[in-house]
């Protein structure tokens, strides 16, 4: 009985050294074939965004900003459906303009309070799936704009701003968070109004639970903004996002939200976390968000 005893904890021993030596090293999916990058959100009251993209020429043209290589890196003729925990199912759009190759919209699906969604994606003859909610927002309070430097807002030159972002955090939950900085702005070839991310932001409410929280946006170099956003139609928002933390980790992991960053496949450790389903990389991320729009006359 004591020599198995004593095997045991020899073999247990071994184990623990051999993984002391082991280091974690990321996947460079560009030595290996193409996996399938997605980047699908969906806020309250706005359409689904889905990006889809192969991992070898993505991370490429990451890298080099070669815009041909961003085109092959997309993927084309997919069949995407949205579905909704009321029953409703959509077949996603691919849009049709050049520089949105890969990427697909709802027309008819929007994110609404406390429902679950469930997107399915078919690309040759491979099958993905992923499961999101949107549950409760929280409300934006307040926003205060400043200009850092005290220089003019119509200047030309490059400046720094801050914008401080006010809410209150609701008790007893772990909440995680997503600002953005967006850009009302008109898509003219489309001639509708859109919003562009322009700034984002993460971060938690450890040691803030329950509590007032007052968020300050550092912008350098802000050379977009100006006076000419109140112009009727381009103008700046804050949206805060109310995320999960596998989400949080996620953006955390990427670093930038850009739509080309090939970040998603070559953070460390090894990949970010996901839930596509199907050996697929990237999120699907449903979220409540609340918004208020910026007053340049503060």
């Amino acid at each position: 009985m004591k020599k198995s005893i004593y095997n045991i904890l020899l073999i247990l021993i071994s184990i623990l050294a051999f993984n002391s030596c082991i280091e974690e090293e990321d996947i460079e999916l560009n030595k290996y074939p193409d996996y399938l990058i997605v980047r699908a959100e969906l806020l309250l009251d706005e359409f689904a965004v889905v990006d889809l993209n192969y991992s070898r020429d993505f991370a490429l043209s990451s890298n080099d900003g070669n815009s041909d290589q961003i085109n092959r890196s997309a993927v084309s003729n997919a069949h995407v459906i949205l579905k909704d925990s009321n029953g409703i199912e959509e077949l996603l759009e691919e849009s049709t303009f050049p520089k949105e190759n890969g990427r697909y919209y709802s027309k008819l699906i929007k994110g609404a309070e406390n429902t679950s969604y469930e997107l399915l994606i078919d690309v040759d003859g491979k099958h993905y799936s992923a499961t999101s909610r949107i549950g409760k927002p929280i409300k934006v309070d307040k926003v205060k704009f400043r200009n850092v430097k005290g220089k003019s807002i119509d200047n030309n030159i490059t400046e720094d701003i801050e914008i401080d972002v006010s809410w209150k955090d609701r008790k007893n939950e772990k909440n995680f968070y997503l600002l953005k900085i967006r850009e009302r702005n008109i898509n003219k070839e489309k001639n509708e109004l859109i919003f562009i991310d322009r700034e984002t932001f993460l971060f938690s409410d450890l040691n803030n639970d329950g509590n007032d929280i007052k968020y300050t946006c550092e912008i350098a170099n802000a050379y977009y903004l100006g006076s000419y956003y109140n112009n009727g139609y381009r103008s700046l928002y804050a949206f805060l996002c109310l995320i999960d933390e596998q989400t949080y980790t996620y953006l955390k992991g990427v670093k930038g939200h850009g739509r080309v960053d090939n970040s998603i496949i070559t953070a460390r450790p090894g990949n970010l976390p996901t839930n596509i389903r199907g050996h697929a990389f990237g999120l699907f991320n449903a979220c409540p968000a609340s918004s208020m729009e910026i007053d340049y006359t503060q």
